[in-house]
């Protein structure tokens, strides 16, 4: 029998010794547990990895293909398993790809020989072989072609403005020798009538002459918005205030007709084409003098500089323009008001617009009709604009 004292020490020993089970059956859940988790979240992985639609390869260190996704064997003609095995350089002969960085555009050769243009990123993966890639190969065949196609576009429509520019030059050229010929005779028989001319033929005389005049400045405006993307644009450094001063000094003819007030801002250095400047600030101050509201325009004209891109500003308190018609305007030969109202060919601001757009600049306005307009203009004046040889104050 056994006495009391061994009953106690072995009921103790059977508690610790099922406890000691119990342990071990839960250690073995958790670990059927996680191992069924980790068999689960390789089915998901692998799952991602087959429905993805862009390519997937991984390469060892020695280039050989160990997994290639199915998107990866569809995009290069292969079957299921036949790229892995494979050197990488079956698929892309010339591969020079850094680790990291973003997508880059490279070529490569399908199972039939066919060249590929893919963008391709490779990655390094630390868990898995040292020295694994990951490379992610997206198919940018569709936007290649529909790029080269816009490409191809962009060369014919500047061949096809090239051949307009030529045309309208030649042909405004050619129509000088009639206009002059048509001019002379209608001098000549007003010298050679003289007196023998009535009030109602020198009435006839006067309209053949101002529409002379009148064709005369339409094919010079004509000739001017031809060439300029013909002309060559010379860059150099000048004070745009200095140039602004040169045009209201030109325009005093114009000014004189009425009672003109112009004010001027903050006017930079800037660096573009002298010239074509000038006829951009000419077209703008003599719009503002010529669509005014009465006998008196007020006009201010400054500018703002926001690091190379500089913005300046023509002001006036004339007539204004509608809403509506504010890129009409810009269309050459689109006028908004009868030649007997205000003279002009429609041709100014069209021809400022090209100048500007040739600057890396735009042109816009904001207008009400019977409180004025500003027009509104900015260019990309920065240094390295500057042509060597050009370079001046």
């Amino acid at each position: 029998m056994l006495e009391p004292g061994s009953l106690l020490q072995l009921v103790a020993l059977l508690a610790i010794l099922s406890m000691a089970v119990g342990l071990c059956f839960i250690f073995l859940g958790k670990t059927q547990l996680l191992g069924f988790s980790r068999i689960q979240s390789v089915k998901r992985q692998k799952l991602i990895i087959e429905s993805v639609p862009i390519g997937l390869l991984l390469v060892n260190r020695n280039g050989r293909i160990e997994m290639a996704n199915p998107a990866m064997e569809r995009l290069f003609e292969y079957r299921s398993g036949e790229l892995t095995g494979k050197h990488i350089e079956a698929l892309f002969p010339d591969l020079k790809l850094a680790v990291g960085g973003a997508m880059q555009e490279i070529s490569g050769f399908n199972r039939l020989g066919e060249k590929l243009l893919v963008e391709m990123k490779r990655s390094l993966l630390q868990d898995v072989e040292e020295g694994s890639d990951l490379l992610t190969v997206l198919d940018i065949r569709e936007r290649a072609q529909s790029r080269d196609a816009l490409e191809k576009k962009a060369v014919l429509l500047e061949e096809k403005n090239r051949e307009l520019e030529k045309f309208a030059f030649f042909a405004s050229h050619d129509l000088q020798e009639p206009l002059r010929t048509v001019s002379n005779y209608t001098g000549l028989l007003e010298s050679k009538l003289g007196d023998q001319l009535d009030e109602k033929l020198r009435k006839y005389m006067n309209y053949i002459t101002d529409a002379v005049a009148r064709m005369k400045l339409l094919i010079d405006d004509l000739l001017a918005f031809a060439r300029t993307d013909a002309v060559d644009f010379h860059f150099q450094l000048f004070d745009s205030r200095k140039l602004l001063e040169e045009v209201i000094n030109d325009c005093r003819g114009l000014i004189a007709e009425c009672e003109v007030s112009i004010t001027i801002g903050h006017m930079p250095k800037i660096v573009a084409d002298h010239g074509k400047l000038g006829v951009v600030f000419q077209n703008l101050l003599s719009n503002a003098i010529k669509f005014r509201r009465g006998p008196k325009v007020n006009i201010a004209i400054y500018s703002e500089q926001d690091g190379q891109v500089t913005r300046f500003f023509f002001q006036d308190d004339g007539i204004g323009i509608a809403p509506e018609h504010f890129e009409k305007i810009f269309i050459i030969f689109q006028r908004l008001h009868g030649k007997l109202d205000f003279k002009g060919n429609g041709i100014g601001l069209a021809l400022s617009k090209k100048i500007i757009e040739s600057h890396n600049g735009r042109i816009w306005l904001s207008s009400k009709p019977g409180k004025g307009s500003t027009f509104y203009f900015s260019i990309l004046s920065g240094k390295d604009q500057v042509n060597p040889g050009n370079q001046g104050e």
